[in-house]
């Protein structure tokens, strides 16, 4: 199993969810975890429990676009450069990336920098493949 405090998806503690937050369980079926800002739904797949983290949110949401005007077009063009980086490097996280352009370790690279690596994420957000 891979792990990574960076992913999207971990197993976690109950002992710790517990001692940190209020917890209403259903034994068999789900377990909702009460959190200050919005209530977590665990239901029982399987042998796991899940959260549907593809509930409505009341987030706003910017587009490309409107997040590319945010920064100049060279910033854009390197944020570029680092989102088909991270495709071809096959998705690490941010931290794990940074590593792979800072520890000299890949030949043939592009030459990026950490903030090339954030803008990617914050403008184009994490590949699907990752998440």
């Amino acid at each position: 199993m891979y792990a990574s405090e960076e992913t999207k998806a971990n197993v976690l503690s109950f002992a710790d969810v517990e001692d940190k937050y209020e917890i209403t369980y259903v034994r068999g079926q789900m377990f909702t975890v009460h959190m200050p800002e919005e209530d977590v739904v665990f239901e029982r797949k399987s042998k796991l429990y899940v959260a549907d983290w593809c509930v409505e949110s009341t987030a706003v949401n910017a587009t490309v676009r409107e997040k590319e005007q945010l920064y100049t077009k060279e910033e854009i063009r390197r944020a570029k450069v680092a989102h088909e980086f991270l495709k071809c490097s096959g998705y690490p996280s941010i931290g794990e990336a940074t590593h792979l352009i800072t520890d000299g370790n890949v030949q043939g690279m592009p030459m990026l920098i950490k903030d090339d690596l954030i803008r990617a994420y914050e403008v184009y957000g994490e590949h699907p493949e990752y998440v």
